[in-house]
């Protein structure tokens, strides 16, 4: 029998060389290829009001961070206390700054009942999702309000006294001497008259 070629031998060994390098240079290529991580998208949301009744339009707002780019969506849904979907809507957050706005007219369906409601957002693009919820408090019965004015009016009435002072003033008292001069200036005056009559003088007969 006939020995084996020294070449023939040779073949495999060189194949496994070359196998082995060629897994050597993948290996390494991998190690020395950057890794890049993913960007983590967060998501604000929030409505206008507390609490809504009636057909008062609910008004949601929130915001993608970092802004999302274009041809993402937020797809909006409102659930009442026991889980029954009243509302679904897809909106478009701004491709520059994130923003989105939804607006929900309530009733339409009998999951419009009163208690407390969930708003659930989920936005999804660019490889990655990220989610918020909120709520409100709901009755379909429109609260009435109303406004009792009382007007009080103050009558005041103003009482004017009079009062009249009345002086009574007494006759001057004149002294002694002045009706002395009185009395001899009116027995001169008889005097003189009962000279010129031929009568008795009165003064005599007053002496």
């Amino acid at each position: 029998m006939r020995p084996p070629k020294l070449e023939t031998m040779a073949l495999p060994s060189r194949a496994l060389r070359i196998a082995g390098f060629f897994a050597l240079v993948f290996l390494s290529s991998q190690v020395f290829v950057p890794a890049y991580a993913a960007t983590t998208y967060t998501m604000t949301l929030q409505t206008d009001a507390a609490s809504y009744s009636g057909a008062q339009p609910i008004t949601i707002t929130g915001v993608i961070s970092p802004a999302p780019g274009p041809n993402t969506g937020v797809i909006v849904t409102i659930k009442n206390s026991v889980g029954s979907v009243a509302d679904v809507n897809e909106v478009f957050p701004g491709p520059t700054n994130g923003s989105f706005t939804d607006v929900s007219v309530p009733g339409g369906n009998a999951a419009w009942t009163s208690g407390t409601f969930t708003v659930n957002a989920t936005w999804g693009g660019n490889g990655a999702t990220t989610s918020k919820v909120a709520t409100f408090a709901y009755s379909p019965t429109a609260t009435t309000t109303t406004t009792s004015t009382t007007t009080t009016t103050s009558t005041t009435t103003t009482t004017t006294s009079s009062t009249t002072r009345v002086t009574t003033s007494n006759a001057p008292e004149f002294p002694p001497s002045v009706l002395a001069i009185v009395a001899l200036v009116a027995m001169a005056m008889v005097a003189l008259l009962s000279k010129r009559t031929g009568a008795r003088p009165l003064a005599r007969s007053l002496v």
